[in-house]
């Protein structure tokens, strides 16, 4: 394993990263020996959260209205990140809404979302929440970013526990279909 990586995970106004907004970002900076540092803050969207995001996420326009903009969060977020790999469930999602800072863009990434489609092919559903259930890891409050991110950091150690254990025939073979696919 990498020395560290940063598992990261987003809450945000909606699903529509042109038009909506950041409300939450947690991080954990991790190692094969554990979780090594956290990194979580709200961040004032400058707009109204809808009352479905917040039965969602259980954020309030309360708990948001004397946060920071996300810019004054995004560099604070760049210096906890640094260079280090990105791990993310749908990661994808939570990096379109930092695309717009120009902020981890260049880092390297794992999603938990398509290994668990290689590791646990047989697994029902690939949501994080299932994915915990499935490898016994214990679901705090979903939705929140910490928590999330947290969850991802242990569902990605479990993967790759499994991953150890797959014969490396199959690993060849899965490293050759997925050449010229991030």
């Amino acid at each position: 394993m990498t020395k560290t990586m940063v598992a990261l995970d987003l809450e945000t106004t909606g699903l529509n990263r042109s038009s909506d907004e950041i409300i939450e970002i947690g991080a954990v900076k991790f190692s094969e020996d554990g979780i090594e540092a956290e990194f979580e803050t709200l961040v004032n969207p400058g707009r109204k959260i809808s009352r479905y995001v917040t039965q969602l996420t259980s954020i309030t326009n309360e708990m948001v209205s004397t946060a920071p903009p996300a810019h004054e969060k995004i560099s604070e977020l760049k210096r906890f990140v640094g260079n280090d790999p990105i791990v993310g469930h749908n990661i994808e999602f939570d990096l379109s809404f930092l695309s717009r800072y120009g902020v981890l863009q260049t880092n390297s990434k794992v999603d938990t979302m398509h290994l668990a489609a290689c590791v646990l092919p047989s697994a029902a559903r690939f949501s994080l929440g299932s994915l915990a259930t499935q490898l016994e890891v214990e679901l705090p409050a979903t939705h929140r970013a910490l928590p999330d991110a947290k969850v991802t950091f242990e569902i990605y150690i479990k993967m790759m526990a499994v991953a150890k254990d797959i014969p490396i025939d199959i690993l060849m073979e899965l490293v050759r279909l997925s050449q010229g696919i991030e």
